[in-house]
């Protein structure tokens, strides 16, 4: 079964076995970082607030490796001043992330209740409905996307995140947890996706 809405309240009274994190426990939990990736702000080239910031965007090569030079990174964030973000709510994590780089020039204009996925703000973000904060991981799913959408890289810390898989040391359910933990690890490495857990 799987819970979208777990919290670490849920882990700690055992409603759940393991949950899936940003933001790790440390007594009485075994943590293992799963996987890093870094956020972008992506808009689609059609967008109104779009033509101005052409020049700062990536390729969707650049995003896909990593290889990011630090001239490409924007350090001036008032160029989002007239940009819409497509938000989810005060749940998100991405959402929070961006709340706290843009801080003043952050202009959210549309905001998804109990959206349980990042699909409904990509589709509105195809339609041309405003701005996303969204990971690489994510966005290297949509290649067909790549020749209609802009790219930007921001130079901050709050960019990057580590994804952390967490149970109690003590689960009735250690076998199946060994077994599910060695199935991320095993799906992660086929996928090449970074992951730090030996």
């Amino acid at each position: 079964t799987l819970d979208i809405d777990a919290s670490e309240e849920k882990l700690k009274k055992q409603l759940i076995d393991l949950q899936f994190t940003f933001y790790p426990l440390e007594k009485e939990y075994t943590v293992i970082p799963v996987q890093e990736e870094r956020l972008f702000v992506v808009i689609h080239k059609n967008h109104p607030a779009a033509k101005p910031l052409a020049d700062y965007a990536l390729s969707f090569e650049e995003l896909v490796t990593g290889s990011i030079a630090p001239e490409h990174e924007i350090t001036d964030f008032s160029i989002f001043s007239r940009v819409p973000f497509i938000k989810v709510g005060r749940r998100s994590d991405s959402d929070k992330r961006l709340s706290v780089i843009l801080k003043d020039h952050l202009t959210a204009q549309c905001t998804i209740i109990n959206a349980k996925t990042f699909d409904a703000r990509y589709r509105m973000l195809q339609r041309q409905l405003g701005a996303i904060f969204v990971s690489d991981s994510f966005l290297k799913h949509f290649p067909q996307d790549q020749n209609d959408l802009y790219y930007f890289a921001l130079r901050s810390p709050h960019c990057y995140r580590t994804t952390y898989i967490q149970y109690k040391r003590d689960s009735s359910n250690q076998t199946l947890l060994n077994e599910f933990v060695n199935a991320v690890i095993e799906y992660c490495n086929s996928q090449s996706i970074i992951c730090h857990a030996k």
